[in-house]
C-alpha cells in the first residue's frame, strides 16, 4: 500500500509548489472527483484535501456528506 495520501488542490495554484518540493512523488490532481475519492478510500488510500480558501470549512464538510451519502463500501471518515 502507498504510504503517501492521494493529495486533492482545488484552490488554483497550491499544487504547484507540492509538486516541485515532492518532484512528483505525490499523486494529486486539482478536481475534486468524488467518485475517485470513494474507490481509493474504499481501497484502504489515504486521500486528503488541500484547501485554503476561507470557505474551507464548508466545502469540507460537504465533500464529508457527499462521501456519506453513497456507501459503496464501509468508509472510515475521520471525526470532524
Amino acid at each position: 500500500m502507498n504510504p503517501k495520501p492521494f493529495v486533492y488542490f482545488p484552490d488554483w495554484g497550491l499544487w504547484m509548489p507540492v509538486a516541485f518540493l515532492t518532484a512528483g512523488t505525490v499523486g494529486m490532481d486539482t478536481a475534486a472527483n468524488l467518485p475517485a475519492v470513494r474507490r481509493m478510500l474504499c481501497d484502504g488510500r489515504d486521500v486528503a484535501f488541500a484547501v485554503i480558501n476561507g470557505d474551507r470549512a464548508d466545502r469540507i464538510e460537504t465533500w464529508r456528506r457527499e462521501l456519506a451519502m453513497e456507501r459503496t463500501c464501509q468508509l472510515r471518515l475521520p471525526a470532524r
